[in-house]
């Protein structure tokens, strides 16, 4: 009886052995195994992250209903309308039909080189990741 937890533990302790007499014998083997290794580690942790996501988002009735949402109206006795509730009061314009002074204003506060750019401004990611590393967050 007292043979199998001697024979286990005598077996776990060759783990450590056998793992070591492996990387004396191979060890470009292991330089690539490892980071191999890390990589579908990796890339497992990312799918099951994700799949532990789907059941959490969404489906497309549900964001259908978010778009079609209507406001809250109050008719009176005849019929005529009286006040409309809205959770954000808005009204979908051309861009043409927009100042090109509010256009300006609005480069200019959040983006002042948007048109020396493609869309992603590389330059300054860089520059708030590293503020947000100094502890300075920035978005």
């Amino acid at each position: 009886m007292k043979q199998a937890p001697i024979r286990a533990a005598a077996w776990l302790l060759a783990i450590p052995r056998f793992l070591w007499r492996i990387v004396r014998r191979h060890p470009v083997l292991i330089a690539f195994l490892v980071p191999t290794l890390a990589a579908v580690a990796a890339a497992t942790a990312g799918a099951l992250y994700i799949a532990a996501l789907v059941p959490l988002t969404p489906d497309v009735a549900d964001a259908m209903k978010a778009k079609s949402e209507h406001p809250t109206v109050v008719l009176s006795a005849d019929g005529r309308q009286l006040a409309v509730f809205r959770r954000a009061d808005r009204r979908w314009v051309k861009l043409s039909d927009i100042s090109p002074q509010v256009v300006a204003a609005l480069i200019a506060t959040e983006d002042h080189r948007f048109f020396e750019h493609k869309g992603l401004d590389l330059q300054r990611i860089a520059a708030a990741a590293w503020q947000s590393f100094g502890g300075n967050l920035q978005g």
